[in-house]
């Protein structure tokens, strides 16, 4: 079937929108009709070469949509489903996965980093006849997309544009206090960076019990999006990071359990490590890079 898809054929190039001819479902594939998608960060962290990819490639790597045909050997899902996709497929019987870590998945984690689907090939082809490389298995920043069976999360009655961040953004920040720092009930987070993922984190505090949740960002209109994301369950500050090592301790009575920089700057490292008491965790989500 002919898509249209937003191709990076060079680093620091324009995205194009091409028409890609996309082929069918392979042995446990699904074709999904994409509804919505994140723009994240890693995304053009592969545009501006920071993260290097095989090219030309479709990007997106959060996203939802709707089940329109199955696969050979396909279970649990049926056409018409509402999905959230995940960038990170777990075959479930590798040695990681056993562990309980399938987000390190080492028989589809090779592949996938390479640009291609699990079983080692492509799906997408230019109009020149040329194979087009997939993001993560899923290339969402296209009208429709074949993804593994097990990159699908069905979803409930849920707006397409939040559902889709769910596959990346969400789960870093939420997994982030519960999954890593286990942030208990009464605990103190600090969050160096309110963006997709920051406000994730808030969110993750919020279901694991924080009395105390402070925001540390240099842009001001952050602060009301934080006080929509812990409403009304607590309360949350924005914080310059010019002060914060004056701030942080003050506003919130004590040091943190978790701080949390979910900023790609060395700076805001160092930042969140004076906030943190013996015990505590500092989880980043992002890789350094080079200060300006």
């Amino acid at each position: 079937m002919q898509i249209d898809a937003a191709v990076l054929r060079a680093v620091n190039a324009p995205l194009s929108v091409e028409s890609l001819t996309l082929a069918p479902p392979r042995e446990g594939e699904v074709l999904i009709e994409m509804k919505a998608s994140g723009v994240c960060h890693s995304d053009w962290h592969c545009v501006t070469g920071d993260s290097v990819i095989d090219l030309p490639a479709v990007l997106g790597h959060e996203g939802s949509g709707v089940v329109v045909e199955l696969g050979p050997g396909v279970t649990g899902l049926s056409v018409g489903d509402h999905v959230a996709l995940s960038w990170i497929p777990a075959c479930g019987a590798c040695r990681e996965c056993d562990r309980g870590l399938p987000n390190l998945c080492q028989t589809h984690l090779p592949n996938l980093w390479a640009g291609l689907m699990p079983d080692g090939t492509r799906r997408m082809v230019d109009a020149s006849g040329d194979p087009v490389f997939h993001l993560a298995a899923i290339s969402t920043w296209a009208t429709h997309s074949i993804v593994p069976a097990f990159s699908c999360v069905k979803m409930p009655d849920v707006p397409f544009e939040i559902s889709a961040l769910i596959g990346c953004g969400v789960t870093t920040g939420v997994g982030a206090v519960l999954n890593k720092a286990k942030v208990a009930a009464g605990d103190t987070v600090a969050i160096f960076g309110g963006g997709g993922v920051g406000l994730s984190t808030v969110m993750g505090a919020v279901l694991a019990g924080a009395s105390r949740i402070v925001v540390v960002d240099r842009n001001p209109d952050k602060d009301a999006m934080a006080a929509v994301s812990v409403r009304p369950t607590s309360s949350s500050r924005t914080i310059s990071p010019t002060p914060c090592r004056r701030s942080v301790k003050p506003r919130t009575g004590e040091a943190s359990t978790m701080s949390s920089t979910p900023l790609a700057w060395p700076r805001s490292s160092r930042f969140s490590s004076i906030v943190l008491r013996l015990r505590a965790l500092p989880c980043w989500s992002a890789s350094p890079r080079p200060e300006p």
